[in-house]
C-alpha cells in the first residue's frame, strides 16, 4: 500500500445564491436610479418656483414607497420561486399597511386640498371655530401641511389639524361695514367732480364689496367733507382698505386729502 494517498474534497457551490443576490442588487440599483432622477426633476421644478419644498419632499416619499412596493414582488418571485401573483398579494398587503400608518397624514392633506379648492376659508379671514367642544376665534392662515393656523385676538397661535376643520362648525362674518370721512382741502374744489371721482375709485379697491353711502357732509371755505360707508369682506382689512383707497384717490384728486375713521 502506498503511503502517498491523495485526498480531494469538493465543496458544492450553489450558483442560485449568487443569482438571488444579483436580483436584489439590480432591484436596489433600479430603485436608487429612478429615485435620484425624480429628485433632480423635482428640484428643478422647485428652483423655478413651480412647486414648494414640502410638495417636493412629499412626491419623493410617494415615489420611493411606490418603487419599493413594485420591486418587492419582482424580487420575491425570482428568489423564493413563488408565482408573481403571490408576490403582488404581499405587496398589496404592505401597501395597505403603509396607508393605515399614513391615515392621519392622508386625511389632513385631503382636507387641506378641499378647503383650498372650495374657497370655504381664505387666508386672512376672521373666523370662530368650534373644535372638539373648544371655541377658537381669530385670523386664519392656511398653511401647507397638516395644520391650519389661527392667530387669536390675544396674539396666541393655535394649530388645528385640517381633518378637524372640515368636521367643525365655522362662523365667519360675511361683510363688515366701514364708515369714514373724506376731507378735501384746497381752493376751488369742484364738489360734483370730486364726488364722481370717489364713486369711480372706491369699487376699484380689492377690499371693497359695496358702497353703501356716499354723500356730502360739510362745506367750509377751503374744505369739503364727504361721508362714506363701504362693505368689506374681511373685517380685519379695514386699515389696508383705507390705505389703498387713499393712494388711489391722491392719484386722481389734485387737492390735499385726509381720511378720518368714524
Amino acid at each position: 500500500m502506498s503511503s502517498n494517498t491523495a485526498f480531494s474534497i469538493s465543496l458544492p457551490i450553489d450558483l442560485n445564491i449568487f443569482n438571488d443576490i444579483l436580483y436584489i442588487l439590480i432591484a436596489i440599483a433600479i430603485v436608487i436610479a429612478i429615485y435620484v432622477a425624480v429628485g433632480r426633476v423635482l428640484r428643478g421644478l422647485r428652483l423655478r418656483g413651480v412647486i414648494s419644498r414640502r410638495i417636493e419632499e412629499l412626491i419623493k416619499i410617494i415615489v420611493l414607497v411606490f418603487l419599493i412596493l413594485i420591486s418587492i414582488p419582482i424580487a420575491l418571485s425570482n428568489i423564493i420561486q413563488y408565482s408573481l401573483w403571490f408576490s403582488i398579494a404581499i405587496a398589496v398587503i404592505a401597501f395597505a399597511l403603509v396607508i393605515i400608518m399614513l391615515k392621519t397624514f392622508i386625511e389632513n392633506t385631503f382636507s387641506y386640498l378641499v378647503l383650498v379648492s372650495s374657497g370655504i376659508l381664505r387666508d386672512g379671514e376672521s373666523i370662530q371655530i368650534n373644535v372638539n367642544g373648544v371655541t377658537y376665534e381669530g385670523r386664519v392662515s392656511l398653511l401647507e401641511g397638516n395644520f391650519m393656523e389661527i392667530l387669536t385676538h390675544d396674539n396666541k397661535i393655535v394649530y388645528v389639524p385640517y381633518k378637524h376643520v372640515l368636521n367643525s362648525v365655522i362662523i365667519k362674518q360675511s361683510l363688515q361695514n366701514l364708515k369714514f370721512k373724506l376731507i378735501v382741502h384746497g381752493h376751488g374744489i369742484d364738489i360734483d367732480k370730486t364726488s364722481n371721482i370717489v364713486k369711480e375709485v372706491l369699487p376699484k379697491s380689492r377690499f371693497v364689496v359695496a358702497i353703501n353711502e356716499l354723500r356730502l357732509l360739510e362745506i367750509r371755505e377751503e374744505e369739503v367733507s364727504f361721508l362714506i360707508e363701504i362693505s368689506l369682506r374681511n373685517p380685519d382689512s379695514a386699515t389696508q382698505c383705507l390705505s389703498d383707497i387713499y393712494k388711489m384717490l391722491t392719484k386722481n384728486v389734485s387737492h390735499r386729502l385726509r381720511i378720518e375713521m368714524l
